[in-house]
């Protein structure tokens, strides 16, 4: 169906007043401080991009080496401006933008559109609200490929759709640049409107789609390598990295002493391994984590609950870090479009009404199996599974003349539930205010700036949640600022940014920071445990003694802040590993 001239600019007035309310969103987080950077992963990726660790590197952990220059280039030319959150932002902007597009076509009433868009907004809010690369990437991912089912659409204005699928291709490559891998649970949820379309259409069109999304995700991955393997120091830490995620992300295997002596594997060296304690490569180099990936079994491997895999995903709450994730507003989205279509909808379209959900189910038992958390890896193709949804059902013109034969409005309908949709969103967003006032209070602060005052020594993560300080930071701000980003052990560890921080630090064997950490006054451990550290972290002192042959003690140096929660204090402390003095 050719458009008029009026349809034309009745389109791009949608287009752009669709997208008028999501900037107002936008907004409405940065000026409140609500948007916020979700995991330390995404803080690390941004200290290595700004020059935390010595200058702008374009080996950003994650992002595809080509995003790495261009981001090094940034900061390089304009070390102000926090260019990573500048391009997550253009991307979820970008991705929603062509959402826009694809409805301002496919919803021609009034009403439906408006829906649409409070649809459109709610999604955007979960993302923004839980504002990490890995949500990021499937934003853009779910963007590409609606856009380009649109753009293969038949009866629809070529214009519109030649334009629609080129900025889909732009927002696909944002996703192949950020996270290629979300291709993967996004093309389990997108097989529904597959069968579907092969099913009683007789259109391969959908299918060429997915195959080509991950034909281009093999490549982006495949490209990626090979750059990075261009630089010897970057080649040996990609090999041990693949390790030690198949190790962190995996279920923890089971301590069994028989079993670890026989690998050569002592169980100080099992808790530094677990617990991300990477500060000696021969503690935790590849061999001890290739034999612990021996070690672990199917079933430890492998999580067989059909009923626990149900029961996850029926639960609206689920567990605490499915919460602060917005795991409910996902689901909820989700529910209130599926049920609104089942009710008003045509009959033709509850075959892939319920292929949808099948599909997500899908796509969350095979996240759940391998046990991987399904909080931020699976839960955005719930916004796939709407947005198919609301491109591909209709409503049905019987349902809707009998609701007005009872003098009730179906638009009425769809406006309110639509209205009560983006209160409630909001609402339950607002929930977690106290949990963000915590995580990002001025004492979380107060540890960043301790660590800027003392910028010539390197800070070690003593415990895991000692990684996640840098969260408290502004998205805006970035290490590179203030020259220097001093705490070590995330992703960082053994790249190349990590020996360009231990050059500019003066530490002579980088592979064995943990040694040269003994009375060093200059290499310390930061915890937020308090006086609690040593009792629950002895297996350090005994790591230390069983490798060294030192004994050693932890010396606290002082405390750095102090933050009241619900069940008591948390402590941000810094300790010194001090050789014992023989009585």
């Amino acid at each position: 169906m050719e458009v008029s001239i009026m349809d034309n600019r009745r389109w791009w007035l949608r287009c752009a007043a669709a997208f008028a309310s999501q900037l107002a969103i936008l907004a409405i987080l940065i000026a409140t401080g609500r948007l916020v950077y979700a995991t330390n992963d995404d803080t690390t990726m941004v200290a290595i991009a700004s020059g935390g660790y010595g200058a702008p590197s374009q080996y950003v952990v994650f992002l595809h080496l080509i995003l790495g220059y261009l981001l090094k280039f940034l900061f390089t030319i304009c070390n102000g401006v926090n260019w990573v959150t500048v391009v997550f932002l253009f991307s979820d902007m970008l991705s929603v933008l062509v959402l826009d597009m694809v409805f301002a076509s496919v919803k021609r009433e009034k009403m439906g559109f408006v829906c649409t868009v409070i649809v459109l907004d709610v999604a955007l809010l979960i993302v923004l609200a839980y504002f990490s690369f890995t949500v990021v990437a499937y934003w853009a991912g779910i963007a590409g490929l609606i856009g380009m089912t649109y753009a293969f659409m038949e009866n629809i204005d070529h214009g519109h759709r030649l334009l629609t699928g080129i900025c889909a291709g732009i927002a696909f490559v944002f996703c192949m640049m950020i996270r290629a891998e979300a291709v993967l649970s996004l093309v389990i949820v997108y097989a529904s409107y597959i069968f579907v379309s092969l099913i009683f259409k007789r259109n391969w069109k959908p299918l060429v789609i997915a195959l080509a999304a991950v034909c281009c995700m093999l490549v982006f991955k495949e490209s990626n390598a090979w750059m990075n393997d261009l630089n010897p120091v970057q080649r040996d830490y990609m090999a041990w990295n693949k390790l030690r995620s198949a190790v962190g992300d995996a279920q923890k295997v089971p301590y069994e002493e028989a079993d670890f002596s026989e690998k050569d594997i002592s169980y100080n060296q099992y808790q530094a391994i677990y617990g991300a304690f990477y500060y000696d490569f021969d503690i935790v180099d590849t061999e001890s984590m290739e034999a612990l990936i021996e070690l672990d079994s199917l079933r430890n491997r492998y999580d067989f609950d059909v009923m626990g895999m149900l029961e996850n995903h029926f639960s609206v709450w689920g567990s605490r870090q499915q919460l602060l994730s917005f795991t409910s507003l996902y689901r909820i989205l989700f529910a209130a479009v599926a049920v609104f279509y089942l009710v008003f909808g045509k009959k033709e379209d509850y075959p892939l009404l319920l292929l949808t959900w099948g599909s997500t189910i899908a796509a969350e038992c095979v996240f759940f199996f391998i046990r991987r958390p399904v909080y931020r890896v699976v839960m955005p193709g719930f916004l796939l599974a709407v947005m198919l949804i609301v491109l591909c059902c209709t409503i049905d013109p019987q349902k809707e003349q009998k609701y007005c034969s009872l003098n009730i409005g179906l638009q009425k309908i769809t406006v309110a539930l639509s209205i009560l949709l983006a209160c409630g969103s909001a609402y339950l967003y607002a929930l977690c205010s106290d949990y963000q006032a915590w995580k990002y209070s001025d004492t979380e602060r107060a540890v960043l700036d301790y660590m800027a005052e003392n910028d010539d020594k390197v800070f070690l993560a003593g415990d895991i949640g000692a990684f996640g300080i840098d969260v408290a930071d502004s998205v805006w701000n970035h290490p590179g600022k203030r020259g220097i980003w001093n705490l070590i052990g995330n992703w960082e560890t053994y790249s190349v940014p990590y020996f360009e921080l231990m050059e500019r630090q003066a530490i002579q064997d980088p592979y064995n920071v943990l040694y040269e950490a003994i009375d060093n006054d200059n290499i310390l451990l930061l915890t937020r445990l308090g006086d609690d550290f040593p009792l629950h972290y002895q297996w350090i002192l005994e790591l230390v003694e069983e490798n060294y042959n030192v004994k050693v003690d932890f010396e606290k140096v002082e405390d750095v802040s102090r933050t009241a929660v619900m069940d008591g204090f948390v402590v941000w402390s810094v300790y010194k590993l001090a050789e014992r003095e023989m009585k």
